[in-house]
């Protein structure tokens, strides 16, 4: 319950900041791409927030070979802890059956 607390109040925190963004920089810039003869006309803050966009799916897909070369170390790791565990199990001795009592009434 405090994680989801936190997880919204951040989340609260983050759509302000990005709310305020816009309304203060609705200026409209002309982005042209130098060797193509490429313009467009739009606003700042669309510019930037595209541009962050761009950041965190390009970081992504740059991380996510060495996130599948973990993710498969893991599972390899994971499978072999489970058949060492299970001749752990197998090498236990069977538990000792405890007498019976003789019922004296």
């Amino acid at each position: 319950m405090f994680t989801r607390t936190i997880k919204a109040i951040i989340f609260t925190a983050i759509a302000v900041f990005f709310v305020l963004f816009a309304i203060v920089n609705r200026a409209v810039v002309t982005v042209s791409l130098f060797p193509f003869p490429v313009e467009a006309k739009m606003p700042l803050f669309l510019v930037t927030l595209l541009c962050f966009a761009l950041g965190i799916v390009f970081g992504w897909l740059a991380v996510r070979p060495q996130l599948a070369k973990m993710n498969q170390l893991y599972r390899a790791e994971h499978k072999r802890v489970m058949a060492l565990q299970s001749e752990i199990e197998a090498m236990q001795p069977p538990p000792a059956k405890m007498p019976a009592i003789a019922n004296k009434s």
